[in-house]
């Protein structure tokens, strides 16, 4: 636009909506198609247009900002879901507060605290732990999304995964493949994901008459320091096994780290399968193993999560109760490459 001055016109007209639709966009005052969103949110990026935050906060009284708490920083996951909250509520003309809490509990309440001091309008959150009653205070008076992880006891809505069904599917592709020495690397069972990805190994296990190893179960925490430690003490048991299922793609780093380790080939010396990749993270080029895993939806994750709190924001600001909904994502086997 040369920089002049960029009005809802303009915008409308390079999406092909009413000026009406842009603005129910920009200022989050009413529900509008996911394709018609996308249709404004891709006319804005074309003519460079940024909403100001300050003067639309003071005309409808809200600070323009969420706060997103993650727990790992350095996770390929968590770095590609910060990136789609950030880029769906900056479209919407959302400023976003990035937390890290570092899987630490007290971390997590004093965040909450910040968050509500700052005035936050929304809070989209992975929890890090068995804790969840300063979640239930906070949502008392901020709209909080969960993504990831949730707490189903909570009247709290959610964006995750069909975290059970997909690790069934993984383990039952090694079982299928004639696999039945497969160890088992999880996160906490306290977390949903640990649970519930257990849960899924579990049933994949049973439809075949079988059960779960203990000895070769291990329960991790989600990094890949722990998947490489209690890979390499799986593989040194005598007979080793024949293959190894991670919970999640750090475990799954350290799964590779200590076979390759060891000298051993994948999958010729021990299979490797794991709940997640590294597709949508960008570093399957990194990776160059044959590895069963699931197509993680992590954008699609996040753009939700964005969504369902506008939701949350829109009806708290005009003095309604909204219902808490859980949004489950399906996830997709994708077998024998490094992708996800």
């Amino acid at each position: 636009m040369g920089g002049t001055t960029i009005r809802l016109s303009d915008i409308a007209s390079q999406a092909g909506v009413s000026s009406a639709t842009v603005s129910r966009v920009i200022n989050g005052t009413a529900y509008v198609e996911p394709v018609t969103r996308r249709k404004v949110e891709n006319a804005m990026r074309a003519l460079h247009y940024r909403p100001n935050l300050l003067a639309r906060g003071l005309a409808t009284r809200q600070s323009r900002t969420i706060g997103l708490m993650i727990p790992h920083i350095r996770s390929p996951f968590f770095a590609g879901l910060a990136t789609g909250v950030e880029e769906r509520a900056e479209a919407s003309g959302f400023a976003v507060f990035l937390c890290h809490t570092r899987e630490s509990t007290e971390c997590e309440k004093r965040t909450l605290e910040v968050l509500a001091s700052r005035r936050v309008d929304g809070i989209i959150a992975t929890p890090v732990g068995q804790e969840s009653r300063h979640f239930s205070e906070i949502s008392q008076s901020v709209p909080v999304v969960f993504a990831a992880r949730h707490f189903p006891e909570l009247p709290i809505s959610s964006v995750v995964v069909d975290n059970a069904a997909a690790s069934r599917r993984v383990v039952q592709r090694l079982l299928r493949d004639g696999h039945r020495r497969i160890g088992v690397i999880n996160g906490p069972r306290f977390l949903s994901t640990g649970k519930d990805r257990w849960a899924g190994v579990i049933r994949a296990f049973r439809e075949c008459r079988e059960e779960p190893d203990p000895a070769l179960t291990r329960e991790g925490d989600f990094t890949v320091q722990s998947g490489y430690r209690l890979a390499l003490d799986l593989l040194r048991q005598s007979p080793p096994p024949t293959a190894l299922f991670a919970a999640n793609h750090m475990i799954l780093i350290g799964c590779i780290r200590a076979v390759r380790e060891m000298g051993l080939r994948i999958p010729d010396d021990v299979a490797i399968a794991g709940f997640e990749g590294f597709r949508d993270s960008g570093f399957d080029h990194l990776v160059c193993a044959p590895l069963t895993v699931n197509e993680h939806p992590t954008r699609e994750m996040a753009l939700a999560a964005v969504d369902l709190l506008l939701e949350h924001i829109r009806t708290r600001r005009d003095g309604k109760n909204g219902h808490f909904k859980k949004v489950v994502l399906k996830t997709k086997l994708d077998i024998g490459d490094a992708g996800v």
